[in-house]
């Protein structure tokens, strides 16, 4: 649905081309390279395997099922065996890191996971699910800057080893998933670091306003969480993910409601407590036709009921 494409020089003069793309349908994304395309009829070699056996697995489906939107390949200046990928989060996978980004240092014939990074095997730092563009320091191939729905981040430059990580058994691997994972974790980035300080870019695309206090607010942002300001000068992020339409209840002032994308409500009687979400979107959710950030209202006289709008009808 959507290819990225970046071309680079060999020694020999030669233009060779990356193609990262997925196809609606085809149920997978993959990595194609050509060593010649400069003239005649290029053929493209298919570098991707869906046999976590295979070193091309790193290639397989990282965009899936949103190639449409998360998708790029960047092959740095004056190293054309090196080649970086970028999708979006492999989500319940847990063979390597979620195959946000991945590098190869070897034309394609296989990746390393640079998604998070080696600080912590619990809780490291990491890029935002979806994935959009990415460049390296001129001087460093191996530091880069990379951009997503989460805003910038840089890795270090040095990549470390942490194939031990993958001993884990709450990873849940057998043996060949295994040796994946600590081919694809032995060289990590040793720190990823946030560079949003002062980065003023989240997308509110929605607010609601208290019944029972008008300065507080919620607001939900593209792919950043619903947020409410306690006070004026804190924002506090109550739930992660798309930030869809928000709410209070008429009469009890604990409630609150936030949406995902499609009709996806949460509802909560706890103040907004980011532990106490409670998922109460069917039978509403995935009717066709509904709005990616679908109509969803607490009813402004009668407590407890609320309204929802799908691509066929409304519910109460």
């Amino acid at each position: 649905t959507r290819a990225a494409i970046d071309v680079t020089t060999l020694a020999s003069g030669a233009t060779r081309m990356y193609v990262y793309e997925g196809n609606a349908g085809q149920n997978t994304s993959r990595l194609f390279r050509s060593d010649s395309v400069a003239t005649g009829a290029p053929v493209f070699t298919d570098l991707t395997s869906p046999s976590e056996a295979a070193t091309g697995w790193a290639w397989h489906g990282n965009c899936d099922p949103q190639c449409w939107y998360d998708v790029f390949v960047y092959t740095p200046k004056g190293h054309p065996d090196m080649v970086y990928v970028g999708g979006d989060y492999s989500y319940g996978e847990t063979t390597a890191n979620k195959r946000g980004v991945v590098l190869s240092l070897d034309a394609g014939v296989s990746g390393y996971d640079m998604t998070f990074d080696g600080t912590d095997s619990l809780h490291p730092n990491g890029i935002h699910p979806d994935q959009h563009h990415l460049v390296t320091n001129p001087n460093d191939p191996l530091q880069f800057f990379e951009a997503g729905d989460g805003g910038v981040v840089r890795s270090s430059g040095e990549l470390v080893d942490r194939s031990s990580w993958c001993s884990d058994p709450a990873r849940g691997l057998d043996a060949v998933q295994k040796a994946r994972c600590e081919q694809m974790l032995s060289q990590i980035p040793s720190k990823i670091d946030s560079l949003n300080s002062g980065l003023s870019t989240l997308q509110f695309q929605s607010l609601s306003v208290s019944p029972h206090d008008s300065t507080d607010l919620q607001g939900g942002t593209q792919d950043n969480g619903t947020w409410e300001n306690r006070s004026d000068a804190l924002w506090e992020n109550t739930m992660i993910g798309d930030g869809g339409q928000s709410g209070w209840d008429v009469t009890n002032t604990a409630f609150r409601f936030h949406n995902f994308f499609d009709v996806t409500p949460e509802v909560n009687f706890d103040n907004g407590d980011i532990g106490d979400w409670i998922w109460v979107a069917d039978p509403v959710f995935g009717h066709a036709g509904s709005q990616f950030y679908a109509p969803v209202i607490s009813d402004p006289v009668e407590s407890g009921w609320m309204f929802a709008g799908t691509g066929r009808t409304a519910y109460r």
